[in-house]
């Protein structure tokens, strides 16, 4: 039924360019790629949102397995670096339970203004989870914090190593540490993370999909921005 369903529509959208792959696999058609729009003019450093440089690393997620986040807590509770974990989940307290160190604090779910602020204080956002895009990412890039994640998904479409963060091949505990290794003798300029993101805000999103549905039905070229968008 999925496979028949797929065959329906004129055009396809992906996500990603690993969104993108999967139709192609599995429904055998071509897709244009139009990336999730990031909130940039929400998501900035202002003025007073910076704490210390290099005080704590973040992550955030809900707490599920899927995520992996318990792959980031396990790595730096033995790097003993200071690590904030942001969010909830059905894995949140098994995970307060076994790792009760300093260097961890769980802050559990927090709002969009809270996580600015943590994005805009991190040393780095770190992202394990295998994900079609990951509008997280681009959160954090927007706020001025690196990003530590894994190079598979629509994290490897977002970050280049050594650019914009680090990279690390597996979902292991031991690749995070050798990433956050090297990722402490790197340097990055916050204005030049932001740059890296501007090109997913949402009105470059909204101007992609108008000029698809343009494409498909030139009618509507006609009929004016207030009634098109609603």
């Amino acid at each position: 039924w999925d496979l028949r369903a797929a065959g329906r529509p004129d055009i396809m959208i992906a996500n990603s360019r690993t969104v993108q792959d999967r139709i192609y696999k599995y429904y055998g058609r071509g897709s244009q790629v139009v990336y999730p729009p990031v909130d940039t003019e929400f998501f900035k450093r202002a003025e007073g949102e910076k704490e210390a440089e290099g005080e704590y690393y973040l992550t955030a997620s809900r707490l599920e397995p899927y995520k992996k986040i318990d792959i980031v807590i396990d790595a730096f509770a033995k790097l003993n670096l200071s690590l904030k974990v942001a969010g909830d989940g059905t894995q949140a307290e098994e995970l307060r339970s076994k790792y009760q160190v300093s260097s961890i604090r769980f802050l559990g779910r927090v709002s969009d203004a809270e996580l600015r602020k943590l994005y805009s204080g991190a040393k780095a956002f770190v992202f394990p989870a295998l994900e079609d895009a990951g509008i997280m990412i681009l959160e954090a890039l927007a706020c001025g914090a690196p990003v530590i994640g894994l190079a598979a998904g629509g994290t490897s479409e977002f970050v280049r190593d050594g650019e914009n963060g680090a990279l690390f091949e597996r979902q292991r505990a031991d690749d995070i540490i050798a990433a956050v290794g090297r990722f402490e003798s790197m340097r990055f300029a916050a204005e030049g993370l932001r740059e890296s993101v501007l090109r997913y805000d949402k009105e470059r999103f909204k101007t992609a999909i108008l000029g698809i549905i343009h494409n498909l039905t030139p009618a509507l070229s006609d009929i004016g921005e207030g009634e098109r968008v609603r």
